[in-house]
């Protein structure tokens, strides 16, 4: 005969087989993938560098500048700024992937439709002044008008012809020159993948371009036949055959020029078979194919692999890059391309670059990391599915673990708070750069005008022949003089103001004083503007410096109802700047997370599942339930720790089915075999136990003794107001009656809602919730079923109305708390029960809805389990007989979302004056009783602590006064 051990172990070693392969289903992964982000979400949140910055399009700054997008000069003018406080890497997660259209500056056109006004006045002047200088010969009239139209009027019309496009504004020359001057700024792109998403067409396009290369006009029915596609490629290719078309001519023109660089257009074209696309989509492929010839040149990266024959990155065949003036001025490019999971759609893993030919463009936070550490070329090492390694010049080598298509897992450092993910990275709201800028701008504005009117623009001449000159002797000189001209002329106009305060005293002649007055505080003010524009600029400069200096600082939108956001495990709409920020944080912090092999997770299952058969044969299903629980919670436990210290990925899911499935199938045989036990237990147990009881028993025969276990549980006491003297004006038959129908039907509302019906004790009935079947939410089990007794006791009373009984109002008490349960009593007679302190607190409670004038208490543990589903009216604290210690009562109203207004002002008013009351703030809390009285005539509770107000106020307790209200009655 097998021994029961080791058929334990043979059911453990088939039941953890059958788990393998679920372990390669969707259902499993994204199973897997929950388990993950729970663990990220339990990690303790690390700090992180000090080396980023986020410079972020926020609501404020789309308040302040306006709607998204902005015109291009205003990130040309941030991007000077970062510059001037030292920067070290700007990256701008922001694609300008077209040309912006010239606009005209407002003020600009302002104050050249003042020119034009002016010279219009003088020409017509000068036209009508013509006559009285003419001669009295027509004809040198004539020679004389045409002389001033053909040299005048012409001459203006130039004039005006070039200022109206200077008012003209190119944004995209600002941000070119912004982004040269800066030498630090990346710019972003993204990939564009083959045929838009037509996957069907993907295993025959190199067929289907070859046939539309060497075949003229081919259509869709032809390509069909030839090539015997099936109904879905038919239909995305019916959806998707212009944008086939202009793929199949950019990817001929980008092989023709990977062959020959120096090709001409004609060249290159004579491979493109006529009619196949339009001249200008044709003409537009040309101007792609070159930009993106030029960006392999200038920004594809050479990356040394270890074992080329193992890497798997996909080749994306075009690029959407920023416009070709400011790819020639920016430092890098950077992809944006997010990966998130096909199971559920959240962004967990980042492709560290894209793949085009044999070039390799980086991801914009690693792009700025390499950036930011002085990475070059070639500096880079890729093991495939394994590492990519960076070696940094200092010497070290930075290992970021990847997975075979070469993306890393994101270790979301922070998680968003109160304050959104300004709690985890320092931001900077876009607007303030901007102010300092235009700060600056003024200012500058200011001293020209002033080193106008005093000093004849000496100040501005140097500035000219500064940002001219190249000599660093010259410049440094240049910039000495600029500074001993600067104090003159502050100098010269406040020796200015002395002289004129002195002349203005002097000055008999009052009119000569009014002029002198006037002078005299347009200085002042000019003084007092250009002080004051210094001073915010050298406040804001030095707190933007702190934020700033040596950083990265990541440019993005985080504005609400923009578009660049991803679900992640910490977000549901996480702006993807923050992912940048994390990557960023992760690469510099070298705090990695490394993926999970098959190669870990199968023997893992295949050695749970058999050690988890033999401790449930072994120690029995209950036992081993909890053996179960315990070794589920240790491998949890050892996943969670490993992930949040070592940055190891280990799956729980598989393991976890598999340790289930074992034990449930050991359990599942050991049940079929214990069926005749079980059956004589219910036969001999189901006449006198109650069959929720009986259950339990027949599930575990080892609970057939004396004694009890210690457990949390809900206990519900009820009791009729005034029962006594209610039952002595009936007959016995009736009230036997009478307490049958009532006891009925408060007993269906226990077991309805899950209670244990403990004892009847005349009208009074003793009910818990929690055993002996495990209730996790056991206490809002006892509110719901007091709420409905309550509204039983309202159609009961209907009921006894009919039949001349009288009615009645059910008081209830409910507390949570550990317990003892079980079969309490002797050898031959015992009963299922609970006894414990939390059991005498709930009779308490029920006896304290006399002294509050209330229908339901609570104490304090059942509020704080329910407090999410219920609403209840705090009243205070209570000391109830028997216990030194004061507990916190609550009475219930009804469950959350039901609550009428005046009850919810009610519990304002209430809440607000009972802690006025525990200050010891008599006087204003009985103030606020007294709304309460006038909101509910004949609230007890009111009435009892305005009584105590009052008396207080005279008498004050003394020290050791907690303000607990003290019951006598049990």
């Amino acid at each position: 005969m097998i021994h029961p051990l080791l058929k334990a172990f043979i059911i453990g070693i088939i039941s953890s087989t059958l788990v393998i392969p679920f372990t390669f289903t969707r259902l499993y992964k994204a199973l897997e993938l929950r388990f993950y982000d729970q663990r990220l979400k339990l990690r303790p949140q690390r700090p992180v560098t000090d080396k980023v910055t986020l410079i972020a399009i926020d609501d404020n700054s789309i308040k302040t500048l306006g709607r998204w997008p902005w015109t291009r000069d205003k990130h040309a003018a941030l991007i000077d700024t970062l510059c001037s406080l030292g920067a070290k890497t700007i990256i701008m997660d922001i694609e300008f992937l077209e040309e912006s259209p010239p606009t005209l500056e407002k003020g600009l056109v302002e104050d050249k439709l003042r020119e034009v006004k002016e010279r219009l006045k003088d020409i017509s002047q000068g036209i009508q002044s013509l006559p009285q200088r003419a001669t009295s010969k027509e004809g040198e009239a004539s020679q004389e008008l045409f002389d001033y139209y053909s040299t005048v009027v012409l001459e203006e019309g130039k004039a005006l012809e070039t200022d109206i496009e200077k008012i003209i504004v190119d944004h995209d020359e600002a941000l070119t020159r912004a982004t040269a001057l800066s030498n630090r700024t990346i710019l972003a792109f993204h990939p564009v993948e083959s045929l838009h998403g037509a996957n069907s067409l993907l295993p025959i396009y190199p067929a289907l371009k070859e046939l539309l290369l060497h075949e003229e006009a081919v259509s869709i029915e032809e390509l069909t036949k030839r090539l015997f596609l099936k109904e879905r490629q038919q239909k995305d290719l019916a959806e998707v055959f212009t944008l086939v078309k202009k793929q199949v001519v950019l990817e001929t023109l980008l092989e023709g020029l990977e062959k020959n660089p120096q090709a001409t257009q004609e060249e290159l074209m004579q491979a493109i078979p006529k009619g196949l696309v339009e001249e200008t989509a044709l003409q537009d492929a040309y101007s792609k194919a070159r930009l993106m010839h030029h960006v392999g040149k200038k920004f594809g990266k050479d990356i040394r692999i270890s074992n080329a024959g193992k890497e798997k990155t996909p080749s994306v065949p075009f690029l959407e890059t920023p416009i070709y003036p400011l790819l020639e001025a920016c430092k890098d490019l950077g992809h944006t391309a997010m990966v998130p999971d096909f199971e559920d759609g959240t962004l967990r893993k980042m492709p560290l670059w894209v793949k085009r030919g044999d070039k390799y463009y980086l991801q914009l936070a690693l792009q700025a990391v390499c950036d930011y550490l002085g990475v070059k070329d070639g500096d880079l090492t890729l093991y495939p599915g394994k590492l990519l390694s960076i070696a940094t010049p200092s010497g070290e080598e930075i290992g970021i673990p990847i997975n075979p298509y070469g993306q890393a897992l994101v270790d979301f450092t922070g998680r968003p708070g109160p304050l959104g993910w300004r709690e985890t990275f320092p931001i900077l709201s876009y607007t303030l750069p901007i102010e300092l800028w235009q700060i600056r701008k003024d200012s500058n504005t200011l001293w020209e005008a002033l080193d106008g009117k005093y000093l004849g623009g000496t100040i501005t001449r140097l500035k000219q022949a500064l940002s001219a000159e190249t000599s660093p002797t010259k410049k440094e000189e240049l910039k000495r003089q600029i500074e001993e001209k600067s104090r003159e002329l502050v100098d010269f106009i406040q020796l200015s103001i002395k002289k004129s305060r002195d002349l203005l005293e002097k000055e008999p002649d009052e009119g000569r004083k009014g002029q002198l007055a006037l002078a005299l505080e347009e200085m002042q003010q000019e003084l007092s503007l250009l002080k004051r524009l210094e001073t915010l600029e050298r406040e804001l400069s030095s707190r933007l410096r702190k934020q700033v200096e040596d950083k990265i600082c990541l440019v993005g939108a985080i504005f609400t109802g923009g578009t660049d956001f991803s679900p992640t495990p910490y977000d549901p709409a996480c702006p993807n700047v923050i992912t940048h920020c994390n990557i960023v944080d992760m690469i510099l912090k070298r705090h990695f997370i490394n993926y999970d092999r098959k190669a870990h997770n199968i023997p893992t299952i295949i050695l749970l599942g058999p050690v988890m058969g033999l401790i449930t044969s072994a120690l029995g299903p209950l036992v081993g339930g909890g053996a179960l629980a315990g070794v589920m919670g240790i491998y949890l436990t050892a996943s969670y720790l490993l992930l949040t210290y070592l940055g190891v990925w280990l799956h729980v899911a598989g393991p976890l089915i598999a340790m289930v499935t074992s034990y449930t199938a050991v359990t599942v045989y050991r049940q079929l075999t214990v069926e005749r036990q079980r059956r004589e237990i219910k036969n001999l147990f189901q006449h006198y136990l109650h069959p929720e009881v009986v259950n339990e028993l027949v599930k575990d025969p080892t609970k057939v003794k004396l004694g009890g276990v210690r457990k949390e549980l809900t206990i519900q006491f009820s009791d009729i107001q005034g029962f006594t003297s209610l039952s002595e004006k009936m007959q016995p038959g009736e009230l036997e009656a009478f307490l049958n129908t009532y006891l009925t039907a408060m007993t269906d509302v226990v077991l309805k809602h899950g209670g244990t019906v403990d004892k009847y004790e005349g009208d009074a009935i003793m009910a818990f919730y929690g055993a002996p079947i495990d209730q996790p939410d056991h206490a809002l089990r006892a509110c719901k079923a007091a709420l409905e007794a309550s509204e039983t006791q309202e159609a009961l009373n209907l009921q006894f109305k009919g039949k001349g009984w009288p009615t009645i109002r059910t008081r209830f008490g409910i507390n949570t708390g550990p317990a003892v349960v079980g079969n309490m009593g002797t050898n031959t007679r015992f009963d299922y029960t609970a006894i414990g302190d939390s059991v005498n607190l709930a009779s308490r409670l029920e006896s304290a809805n006399k002294i509050f004038g209330t229908t339901i208490l609570l104490g304090q543990e059942t509020y704080e389990y329910t407090k999410k589903d219920i609403f209840a009216i705090y009243l205070g604290l209570v000391q109830v007989k028997g216990k030194a210690q004061s507990v916190k009562v609550y009475t219930l109203v009804s469950l959350a979302g039901d609550a009428p207004p005046q009850d919810q002002e009610l519990d304002r008013l209430l809440s607000t004056a009972t802690s006025l009351y525990y200050e010891r703030k008599w006087k204003e809390a009985l103030e606020y009783f007294s709304r309460v009285l006038t909101l509910r005539p004949g609230f007890s509770a009111a009435e009892i602590y305005s009584i105590k107000c009052r008396t207080y106020v005279d008498i004050p307790p003394g020290p050791d006064w907690t303000g607990a209200l003290v019951l006598e009655e049990k």
